[in-house]
């Protein structure tokens, strides 16, 4: 059984512990109908993070995305508003109350915005599974962690869990591997989902970092947080120490955005994988910078081969659900020693690509 329920059911019936940092933030989220397309630029931009100072800081202040359906960017006739709930206690999510909120960051009145679509919560959470499986029952996706949507990590961690869980299972159920394959899934998975969440919180965190460098604060008065605000972009050369301390902590934000090796970088040290003798990869950057590498446990680098005849990607030739030989020039022992008779699963074993220098 594949449990994919979110964590909402299967996980807490089986006993299986989450451990992290859980619930350290309440959010809300609006999701409505606007035309801003006459106050808003950037028909490309995505993410609009926002700072109020009537407000304060920028969790406090939101964050504006377009929803489409039909239109992009700022000509998108929906919107979705994401705020740290103004209640952060444990009470009932008041949904009126949320919207007045929304409308009091974004300076609207109730009659400058269309329908509300839907409001709904979440926790601010970073928290993994104790265990992935129970018997023949497996977790995956935010059934076996959960972090923060700061990143955009989520998705992608999903659909890797469910890759490397399947193409094993497909072996196991065919009788080409023993069971015990399936128990690589959380050796190799997990440390996966650690670095995930250490990623996520620290996207989450950097924002408050950028408040405090700003000296912004929802208990400051409104004119000392407008005060402050002000500071950056006067002239007075006195302020340019605080002005290059904000840029500091905004660029410190960007890695949110740039963190290819936690999203193609993450390396499987251990599990399902025939080690070759070399030392283990050591990133020059370990979020920030991806280094293809052809190690055992890593994500198939890029490079161009010929195929009988024309160029493809290497990536391209792993299909199919089938094993494949990636052999040199002087290869063909490799070629050799894998029969394409040992199961019809595993057809095209014996190919060998030759890749030019």
């Amino acid at each position: 059984m594949i449990a994919a329920d979110g964590g909402n059911t299967i996980g807490p019936k089986l006993r299986i512990a989450m451990s992290g940092k859980p619930d350290f933030m309440r959010m809300a989220s609006v999701h409505f109908a606007a035309d801003f397309s006459a106050i808003t630029g950037g028909e490309d931009m995505l993410t609009r993070f926002l700072i109020n100072p009537d407000i304060g800081g920028s969790w406090v202040s939101g964050v504006l995305l377009p929803e489409g359906p039909t239109r992009w960017g700022n000509e998108s006739e929906e919107w979705v508003f994401h705020t740290s709930n103004p209640d952060q206690s444990e009470a009932a999510l008041d949904p009126d109350g949320v919207v007045e909120w929304m409308l009091k960051v974004l300076g609207l009145e109730r009659s400058e915005i269309g329908n509300v679509i839907h409001i709904s919560q979440l926790y601010m959470t970073g928290i993994v599974a104790d265990r992935y499986s129970d018997g023949r029952i497996y977790l995956l996706g935010d059934a076996c962690k959960v972090h923060p949507p700061t990143g955009g990590l989520g998705m992608k961690s999903g659909v890797q869990d469910v890759y490397n869980l399947c193409w094993k299972l497909a072996l196991v159920m065919q009788g080409i591997a023993a069971p015990s394959l399936l128990d690589s899934c959380e050796t190799e998975r997990r440390p996966v989902a650690l670095a995930n969440i250490e990623a996520a919180l620290a996207n989450a965190m950097n924002h408050f970092k950028i408040d405090r460098a700003m000296g912004l604060s929802d208990e400051n008065d409104n004119a000392t947080n407008w005060d402050r605000i002000a500071r950056l972009w006067d002239d007075d050369s006195g302020n340019d120490k605080l002005r290059s301390k904000v840029f500091k902590a905004v660029q410190a934000q960007r890695i949110g955005f740039r963190h290819h090796n936690i999203e193609f970088g993450y390396v499987y040290g251990d599990g399902a994988i025939v080690p070759d003798g070399t030392p283990p990869y050591e990133p020059l950057d370990k979020i920030r910078l991806f280094q293809p590498s052809s190690r055992p446990g890593h994500s198939v680098p890029h490079a161009w081969v010929s195929h009988s005849g024309p160029m493809v990607a290497l990536g391209s030739l792993v299909e199919n659900g089938r094993f494949l030989i990636i052999a040199g020039e002087q290869g063909q022992p490799w070629v050799d020693s894998a029969d394409p008779r040992i199961s019809p699963w595993i057809g095209n074993l014996g190919r060998i690509i030759k890749q030019s220098d």
